[in-house]
């Protein structure tokens, strides 16, 4: 867990300065012209270094926040960003380095600022500061080795937008070890079975500092592959499962809504065999006939005929997407028809383990 990636801009949210999550600053507000500050109105950085070299600038100054300020030109280029940030309290519009100065001197309570410093004496510092800025903007070049001053220059009587930022925790590049297929390994690179990891838990797929995007580009492509190691290994369970219930031609016991009720009472009879035997084909399935299949209609014993086939999907209910009332509507009969509707018969092969026997009758 050494390799954690710090963004330099976090929104530190004046309603909740000691907000443990922050609001990322997004990269593009220093990309259409954005300046750093320190509390005391001076430059530090080139604001479109690596996040990691912004980031070392800022810790390097000991400051504990930082004003980031737009021109006009900036903010109007930003367009529903500072729109967005400005209507959260984010951001706020200024006229003049005057009204920045003052609000430079009333920061988030955990930022000490110069106690003896006047707005006045600080709006002269502002004013040099963007001064010499311009200067670099007109030459091409500043001392922090910035090349590119898109939308300068700052009129230090102009239109202003501000907000205070932090460095904050932006994303982690070291965690748990895996193979290809998203397996979780020990230390000793021998599988943990049945666990596997995809995403920003895991390490080793970025190196030392993730390019922007590739997170996402990380959940995708580790998410599917980990999808379907994991289906092929509940349908690998699923089938020995079956072998095993089947082994012996007992079949699956159904389980009875109500043992209190008559219904109840008959369906646990008829699954043990007393009522309907439970012989099995010669395929090795146990039989149910349609007298048996018929009193297993609840929520709780639902079975449905699909293809010559009787499924208990009474466990399955509550996970199907379109919902429980689709399958229960159908139980106790032959839902063919309505399953091809919609369905194929190859998605029953997820589904051995809810395998009661064979329709017969």
């Amino acid at each position: 867990m050494e390799h954690v990636q710090i963004h330099p801009t976090g929104f530190v949210d004046p309603s909740d300065p000691d907000a443990s999550t922050k609001v990322l600053c997004g990269e593009m507000i220093r990309g259409v012209g954005g300046i750093l500050l320190t509390p005391d109105g001076t430059r530090f950085v080139n604001e479109l270094s690596p996040r990691d070299k912004v980031v070392a600038a800022q810790l390097a100054t000991g400051a504990a926040a930082f004003p980031i300020l737009l021109n006009a030109a900036a903010a109007a280029e930003a367009g529903k960003h500072v729109e967005l940030y400005t209507r959260k309290g984010l951001l706020k519009r200024l006229n003049g380095v005057s009204e920045l100065a003052e609000f430079i001197l009333n920061p988030p309570r955990f930022v000490e600022t110069n106690g003896s410093a006047t707005a006045t004496a600080l709006a002269q510092v502002l004013s040099t500061t963007l001064a010499q800025y311009n200067a670099a903007a007109a030459a091409g070049a500043d001392e922090f080795g910035k090349r590119y001053f898109y939308n300068a220059p700052f009129d230090p009587d102009g239109a202003f937008v501000a907000g205070w930022i932090v460095p904050v925790l932006h994303y982690t590049m070291g965690g748990i070890t895996m193979d290809s297929n998203g397996a979780v390994l020990r230390a000793d690179g021998t599988r943990i079975l049945g666990l596997h990891a995809a995403g920003e838990v895991t390490g080793g797929v970025h190196g030392h500092n993730r390019l922007g995007g590739n997170s996402l580009l990380e959940c995708v492509v580790f998410g599917s592959i980990v999808g379907k190691a994991l289906a092929e290994e509940v349908k690998q369970a699923r089938a020995l499962a079956a072998e095993a219930a089947m082994a012996g031609g007992t079949g699956r016991p159904a389980v009875a809504a109500s043992t209190a009720s008559t219904v109840g009472a008959a369906a646990t009879q008829a699954t043990q065999g007393s009522a309907g035997d439970g012989t099995a084909t010669a395929g090795g399935w146990r039989q149910v006939d349609r007298a048996e299949l018929s009193l297993h209609t609840t929520a709780d014993d639902c079975w449905v005929s699909l293809y010559g086939k009787v499924y208990d999907f009474s466990s399955f209910l509550e996970e199907h997407p379109a919902g429980p009332e689709s399958i229960l509507k159908l139980g106790g009969t032959d839902g063919t028809a309505m399953y091809e509707t919609v369905h194929n018969l190859g998605m029953l092969d997820d589904f051995t383990t809810e395998l009661v026997g064979e329709l017969v009758g």
